[in-house]
């Protein structure tokens, strides 16, 4: 190859590129596109487990318990994440839901592509009316080939997870790339 290492960048993109951007920047990404979204999600989130807690509070406002729950949501963020530096649980977490999650929206993607999107509407709700069992009843309200692939997919998936709870057998195998969800994915889909 006619490239020397001197003119390969000496520090990562994603660092790198951290640590030369201007503070108005780096708060214009933070703020923008993600940090928005993320905002919006986190206040439903919280005024959705609010209402929830309605229910036993019930004489306060949403408002009132909207605020608490945001007061106890940040505290418990803090505690963990700085007073117990559990940012790797948290990571661990992130993954471990990849691995369970991706196969199985690969397999409900598969299985509305093959439906061609269309659906009998009383029968996704069978316990809504006087019928108990629908044509999505499969055996005993389980599809049993989704159910199957998903499991195999998952197994799959953690063979390559390396994470601070768990480290796959395959993982070493791999150059520390990796393949636990996209293995998953692929196998979840396949089999199914």
């Amino acid at each position: 190859s006619d490239v020397c290492s001197s003119d390969l960048p000496a520090t990562p993109f994603a660092t790198g590129f951290t640590q030369v951007s201007p503070l108005w920047f780096a708060i214009l990404l933070m703020i923008a596109p993600g940090g928005l979204a993320n905002i919006e999600s986190a206040a439903m989130s919280v005024y959705n487990s609010a209402l929830d807690v309605h229910a036993l509070f019930f004489r306060l406002t949403r408002a009132q318990l909207t605020f608490i729950m945001s007061a106890i949501g940040l505290a418990a963020a803090y505690i963990a994440l700085i007073a117990f530096n559990a940012i790797n649980s948290i990571e661990a977490f992130a993954t471990l839901m990849l691995v369970t999650c991706t196969p199985w929206m690969v397999i409900m993607t598969i299985g509305h592509l093959m439906r061609r999107g269309r659906y009998i509407p009383m029968d996704l709700q069978p316990f809504a009316g006087e019928v108990k069992k629908g044509i999505y009843w499969f055996t005993g309200g389980i599809n049993i080939r989704a159910f199957v692939a998903w499991g195999a997919a998952v197994a799959v998936g953690m063979m390559f997870t390396s994470t601070s709870i768990i480290t796959g057998p395959l993982t070493p195998h791999v150059s520390g790339i990796d393949l636990s969800f996209t293995s998953a994915a692929a196998v979840g889909g396949v089999l199914y």
